[in-house]
């Protein structure tokens, strides 16, 4: 029995407005304007809006692709309009609070959204962020038996459409990876199988059949303990696209080719334990891309879900393999 104290860097207010950075769904500038003003769908303005659209967090770019595709199957045309947040309701909330063990009725209300917390042993702490719409759970002080209760990675699967089915359509979410983690405090790192003691689960919603997500995140993030337990989640509020908007031209791969190396985005790199826990993660030799996806981004300077083609592939930092995805804006 491994036993993990997880201590708090402040309150749960803090928790939330750290969460709250990666999808804050309507920037305070764009508050101040009239929001029943409806954005103009001109085709040249919204081109403009996307060309000029930047990452909400500056990006590191590639310094070498080597491509090891010939040939991709996206679609030719992507739909592009304003992001549209769903709402999620009180009762549906309530009813994750109980399934996390958190007792609703101890909510307090805090300046930066609802706060809901528990002060029981485990130190549980749920942070509801109506402001900027996102959802964040952490179990502070708990025990993984990692030796006689683990679960499948089936049924951790199962468990995880089931929590998060209670405020959201299931079937919009889409698992992106499952990944083996243990504890190297105060971070979750990369492990085998057999010395985990949880698995991360990131996860993504779909939007006209195309996955939506952050610059840097996925937009759900679950840990679980091997024996099932929730040791931590992250949800951002659902969207669809609130507005038909302009179809637009998809890059081809020839013109991709084409491009300046500046035009990409690092988006994220992903390694080992080594690597995990080295101090220079930013540089990677050549980047072998063997993967293509047309996605959307969230963009919360602008309020638009930007199409982006994402690269997947692989490079070296230093002797070590890592994991690499790049992004790229997909309209012509």
């Amino acid at each position: 029995m491994n036993k993990k104290i997880i201590k708090t860097i402040g309150s749960g207010v803090i928790l939330a407005i750290i969460v709250g950075l990666g999808w804050s769904l309507v920037n305070k500038d764009g508050e101040k304007q009239d929001r029943g003003q409806k954005r103009s769908f001109d085709t040249v303005v919204i081109e403009e809006e996307i060309r000029e659209s930047e990452p909400v967090v500056r990006k590191a770019k590639p310094k070498e692709i080597s491509w090891q595709i010939r040939e991709w199957v996206v679609a030719s045309k992507v739909l592009v309009g304003e992001a549209e947040v769903l709402s999620i309701s009180d009762e549906k909330l309530e009813g994750l609070a109980k399934d996390l063990g958190i007792d609703w009725s101890t909510k307090d209300e805090g300046i930066e959204g609802l706060i809901v917390f528990s002060g029981g042993e485990d130190e549980k702490e749920l942070v509801v962020d109506m402001e900027n719409k996102n959802i964040s759970f952490a179990k502070m002080v708990f025990d993984i038996n990692d030796e006689n209760n683990r679960i499948s990675k089936e049924k951790i699967e199962n468990k995880f459409f089931e929590l998060v089915g209670k405020v959201v359509d299931r079937e919009s979410v889409v698992i992106e990876k499952i990944s083996y983690k243990k504890l190297v405090y105060p971070r979750w790192i990369d492990s085998s199988s057999q010395n985990a003691e949880a698995l991360e689960i990131k996860a993504n919603y779909n939007v006209n059949k195309l996955k939506v997500r952050g610059y840097e995140w996925e937009t759900v993030k679950m840990i679980m303990g091997v024996d099932g337990e929730v040791l931590k989640l992250e949800l951002n509020w659902p969207m669809v696209m609130g507005e038909a908007g302009q179809e637009f031209e998809v890059k081809s791969f020839n013109e991709v080719q084409s491009l300046a190396l500046d035009e990409f985005l690092v988006l994220s790199i992903e390694g080992d334990e080594e690597y995990e826990l080295g101090m220079d993660q930013e540089k990677v030799e050549e980047i072998q891309i063997f993967e293509v996806e047309l996605a959307y981004i969230y963009n919360s300077n602008d309020g638009l879900l930007v199409p982006y083609l994402l690269f997947s592939g692989q490079a070296k930092s230093g002797e070590m393999e890592v994991d690499v995805l790049l992004g790229l804006k997909a309209i012509k």
